[in-house]
């Protein structure tokens, strides 16, 4: 596939991260290396530019994929690992249990190679049970009904600005371009917003910023900002729904307009800095001098008891 328009796609995530636009565009996780890292970073993990190492797939990546196929009805299909002990584990002819094995890497090479989801056969249940509790639990959430409205699931957006390309994934999308976009999220954490509250603000938020942006410049409106909705892989699989408060979303829009900033002064010099050049002076954190001033005291007041 080959985009050369600004609009809203279908395609698979292959299709995506090898991006499709022409000559090459931005998305969201390189658009953040720029941030956190520098430049010289973002070149070489784009697929078009420095073509870097790639993601190295895990297992809860792929349980995080095979839950986003179930509940979004897109994606690659769920395929159970078919390996079994051989005749001298204790478990000889049963389904393996994990991926310690030569046979069970091999057979979970191969299907990720097929581009499906390999699934170990006795965790699939408590998949279909983390998708069954990110339905019930948005049946009756206040943000639900526009998740299961008419929308497109892993809906590709792209756009231009000026002579950049920029493009997004959206996991939900809904028809109704004043309804806010969902991005799925499935964790071994806990799922609760205070534990949350961290990432939201140094990854999500930027993720969030990043996205409105471009259905504003596709859509011509701009939407709210959008919902995470966080479930938990294990039992009992609790489910939260967060999203960036006016501030911390306001500062995510400065965050992106400084990264597409740096982007475009990079594809017009055609030079792409690591790290600064200078030496970094690492301060001590006030928490680090306060506890030294703490034991400072400590140990005079116990030299003058030994006076």
């Amino acid at each position: 596939m080959s985009i050369t328009e600004p609009g809203i796609y279908e395609m698979s995530e292959t299709e995506y991260h090898a991006d499709p636009c022409e000559p090459f565009s931005l998305s969201r996780g390189i658009a953040r290396l720029l941030i956190d890292r520098s430049p010289m970073h973002a070149f070489h993990a784009h697929p078009r530019l420095g073509a870097g190492d790639g993601i190295e797939v895990s297992k809860i990546m792929d349980e995080g994929s095979a839950v986003h196929s179930m509940l979004l009805g897109k994606g690659a299909r769920v395929v159970s690992v078919r390996a079994v002990y051989g005749p001298k584990h204790k478990l000889a002819g049963q389904p393996v249990k994990d991926f310690k094995t030569d046979a069970a890497c091999e057979d979970r090479d191969a299907i990720r190679e097929e581009g499906c989801i390999p699934i170990l056969p006795h965790e699939q249940g408590d998949l279909v049970r983390a998708v069954s509790a990110v339905t019930t639990h948005l049946r009756w959430h206040q943000d639900g009904p526009d998740f299961f409205a008419d929308g497109r699931s892993e809906a590709v957006v792209v756009w231009r600005e000026g002579d950049l390309w920029l493009r997004c994934m959206i996991d939900r999308l809904p028809d109704d371009p004043m309804a806010p976009a969902y991005d799925l999220k499935v964790t071994k954490m806990s799922a609760a917003p205070g534990g949350w509250e961290r990432r939201l603000r140094d990854v999500y938020a930027f993720q969030d910023a990043f996205y409105r942006r471009g259905l504003r410049a596709v859509r011509r409106k701009t939407p709210p900002t959008m919902r995470f909705v966080v479930v938990e892989r294990d039992a009992p699989h609790g489910v939260s729904v967060m999203t960036p408060a006016p501030s911390l979303a306001a500062l995510a829009d400065a965050q992106v307009e400084r990264a597409i900033g740096i982007w475009r002064e990079c594809v017009k010099t055609g030079q792409w800095p690591g790290y600064a050049p200078f030496t970094a002076h690492i301060e001590a954190p006030p928490w680090m001098l306060s506890a030294e001033d703490d034991q400072a005291l400590r140990d005079e007041i116990l030299e003058e008891q030994e006076a």
